[in-house]
C-alpha cells in the first residue's frame, strides 16, 4: 500500500524500522554472511563481525553478540551520526531525518500536536535530571549495599542533594517553576543525600521517570504509652504520573534484557532484588517497581520476543 502522508508517530517509526540493513549499507557498513557485521558502537573496537540482525526481529533489530549493544534503525543512527534517542532531537532530528532520507511522506503537523510536544518536553526535562544525577551523585549509599561502581553508572543509580539537582537544572536554562510544578522533578523526596535514587528507563533505554528509597525508613512503633508512631514518609516514592511515566506499564531493565537476546526472562517484584540479581549476572530480568504485573507487562514482554516468563 502506498504511503501517503503518515500522521502517527507510532506509524512513521514503524515504517522506517525496516531501513535498518538499507541504512547501515548506506553508511558504509560492510554485511559478510549475509547477517553479519562488525558492531557500530563506537566503544567496541570490533576486528571480527560480532554484530548480527536476529531473523526473529524481522531486520527490524541489530545486535551485537560481543558487546550486546542492541537497538533499531534510530540507534544505528545514534551511533553512527550522533542522532538523539530522546525528546524534541529524537523527533526532529533521527526520525524526521530518517523519513526525509528514505522519501517517507509524513505530515509534520499532524504529528506535532501540542499533546505530542508536551511529551517531548517531558523526555527532554527527565533527561536532563538524570545528566544531573550522575555528574553529581554520591556512591556510598549503594556500595554498602554491595553493588559496585559499575553497576550503579550502568543502571543510573545514586544519592544526590536537592539543591545540587537543582544548580544544575538553571544552568541547563529551567526555571524553577518548572522543576517543581510542571515536571514535578523537585519537592518530592526523589533526591537527597539519605536517598538512593534509581533511574528508571523506558523499554528504548531513555530515562523516563526515578525512584527513591528513604534509607532511614522503619517500620512503625509503639510507644511506652501504647501509641503507634509511624515513619512520616513512604519507604519508595516514585516519580509523578506524566504522560512518559506510568509505574503500572514500566518494566525496570527491559532495554536491558532485551539485549541479551534471550527467550527467557526473570521478572523481580523490587527494584533493590533486581540491581543485585543482575550484578550477579541474571541479566535477562526486570522488576515491577513493587506493582502487580498487570496485563501491559505481559504484552510488553511478549512484543520484545520473550517466550517463558519466570516471577
Amino acid at each position: 500500500m502506498a504511503i501517503d502522508g503518515i500522521t502517527s508517530i507510532t506509524e512513521l517509526k514503524l515504517t522506517l524500522q525496516p531501513f535498518l540493513r538499507t541504512y547501515l549499507q548506506d553508511m558504509g557498513v560492510r554485511f559478510e554472511r549475509k547477517n553479519w557485521f562488525k558492531c557500530i558502537n563506537p566503544k567496541h573496537d570490533d576486528h571480527h563481525p560480532s554484530c548480527t540482525i536476529p531473523k526473529k526481529w524481522h531486520e527490524r533489530q541489530f545486535i551485537c553478540m560481543s558487546c550486546r549493544a542492541t537497538g533499531d534503525i534510530f540507534t544505528a543512527a545514534h551511533l553512527i551520526e550522533g542522532k538523539p534517542l530522546h525528546g524534541h532531537g529524537f523527533i526532529e532530528d533521527n526520525v524526521f531525518y530518517l523519513a526525509n532520507k528514505y522519501n517517507i511522506a509524513f505530515d509534520r503537523n499532524a504529528i506535532m500536536t501540542p499533546e505530542f510536544r508536551e511529551k517531548l518536553d517531558f523526555y527532554d526535562a527527565i533527561g536532563d535530571v538524570y545528566d544531573a544525577l550522575m555528574a553529581h551523585c554520591n556512591l556510598s549509599n549503594a556500595l554498602e549495599r554491595g553493588w559496585t561502581e559499575e553497576t550503579c553508572k550502568k543502571l543510573g543509580i545514586g544519592s544526590v542533594a536537592q539543591k545540587d539537582i537543582a544548580i544544575y537544572l538553571a544552568t541547563r536554562g529551567w526555571q524553577q517553576e518548572d522543576a517543581y510544578r510542571r515536571f514535578k522533578v523537585l519537592g518530592r523526596r526523589l533526591f537527597g543525600k539519605r536517598l538512593l535514587t534509581f533511574t528508571l528507563f523506558n523499554a528504548r533505554g531513555n530515562p523516563v521517570g526515578f525512584q527513591a528509597r528513604d534509607l532511614d525508613w522503619r517500620k512503625a512503633i509503639e510507644t511506652e504509652d501504647g501509641h503507634i508512631e509511624p515513619y512520616p514518609h513512604p519507604k519508595y516514592i516514585n516519580s509523578a504520573e506524566s504522560p512518559i511515566f506510568q509505574k503500572e506499564q514500566i518494566l525496570q531493565g527491559l532495554h536491558l534484557a532485551i539485549a541479551e537476546d534471550s527467550d527467557e526472562v526473570w521478572v523481580f517484584e523490587g527494584i533493590g532484588s533486581w540491581v543485585t540479581a543482575w550484578q550477579a549476572g541474571i541479566r535477562n530480568s526486570v522488576s515491577l517497581l513493587g506493582a502487580n504485573i498487570s496485563a501491559a507487562h505481559l504484552s510488553a514482554l511478549f512484543q520484545h520476543s520473550f517466550k517463558t516468563v519466570y516471577l
